[in-house]
């Protein structure tokens, strides 16, 4: 009887820990979409009010993103780790990847809105599970279909204006597409880092802080040469402090912080529940823009915002 009791007591304390560590998660993810809302207005405001070209604004905020992580290096568990992973080809793989996907996001973003940016980045939460079944050969749940399905859905609605803009001709359908494709880099990216996060070096799972510093490093490399390739790479001299402090925002806090806090997260929740909730950032974009720039949502955003609500519902 007496070890029927302490069984129970064990899985009632486990079920806890499980419990704990998914709400914990949870608020990870939750952050970095906080963060991820952000970006893609005030990446457009650089673009149209500070006359920055793509890709030395992407070189300078993944430069600073890395620049920001430096201090950590001192800490001898951190570089360690960070010396070795920079040797695995997976963290390789990821850092060219995001590389390439924050490159066509840049690329396209020039030429487009901040709606049709947000809805062609965000197709990687279609495309996540389509690679994680293809390349990976994981199964996906038919609640995780369910909240994939909605939250799709109600981006399209939230963007629907911009989408009939496209159809119209006022809006030009190649930066669309070249967003587009960083959605696809992206969800290549997404499928491959819930592997990564579950990688064990000496008995224990790789620190978040290393992954990402080293992923990044190889950011860092693919958009440089990205940059020297189309001759768009920052002259120092040139960046204001308006500039500097713009890109530090965005390199620190929805760079860094925001990848980090979502590394957390998807080794609690997987790939595919975590790139459903980063969905929150639509609703967060709208909301900043409501309170800050005073835009009021139109009907499409409406409609759509409780549906992507309902798909994160479906997966918390």
């Amino acid at each position: 009887m007496m070890e029927g009791h302490k069984r129970i007591d064990s899985e009632i304390k486990t079920s806890d820990r499980k419990h704990a560590g998914n709400a914990a998660a949870i608020v990870s993810v939750s952050i970095a979409s906080l963060f991820w809302g952000t970006t893609f207005s005030t990446v457009r405001y650089g673009f149209s009010e500070m006359d920055l070209s793509p890709f030395s604004f992407l070189f300078l905020r993944f430069l600073i993103a890395l620049l920001s992580l430096f201090p950590l290096m001192f800490i001898k568990q951190i570089r360690a780790e960070v010396f070795r992973t920079l040797r695995m080809p997976v963290i390789l793989l990821l850092g060219v990847l995001n590389g390439l996907s924050y490159g066509f996001q840049y690329a396209g973003q020039v030429s487009t809105t901040a709606g049709i940016a947000t809805i062609m980045m965000n197709t990687y939460v279609l495309f996540t599970p389509v690679f994680q079944r293809l390349l990976l050969k994981k199964t996906i749940n038919r609640k995780e279909i369910a909240a994939i399905s909605a939250g799709f859905t109600g981006v399209i609605i939230i963007t629907l204006g911009d989408l009939l803009a496209i159809r119209a001709g006022s809006i030009s359908i190649y930066g669309a597409l070249l967003v587009l494709a960083g959605g696809l880099f992206a969800g290549l990216y997404v499928a491959f880092s819930e592997n990564v996060m579950n990688i064990k070096m000496n008995g224990k799972l790789l620190n978040p802080v290393s992954v990402y510093f080293s992923s990044t490093v190889y950011s860092v490399v693919v958009v440089f040469f990205i940059g020297l390739f189309f001759q768009d790479l920052p002259r120092f001299t040139n960046i204001s402090y308006q500039t500097f402090a713009l890109i530090s925002y965005l390199g620190i806090v929805c760079t860094s912080g925001a990848f980090i806090l979502y590394l957390i997260a998807v080794r609690k929740l997987g790939a595919v529940d975590s790139a459903v909730f980063t969905l929150l950032q639509i609703i967060i974009s709208i909301v900043i823009a409501l309170m800050l720039l005073k835009e009021i949502p139109d009907v499409f955003m409406m409609i759509g915002a409780p549906i992507v609500l309902f798909a994160v519902f479906l997966v918390r």
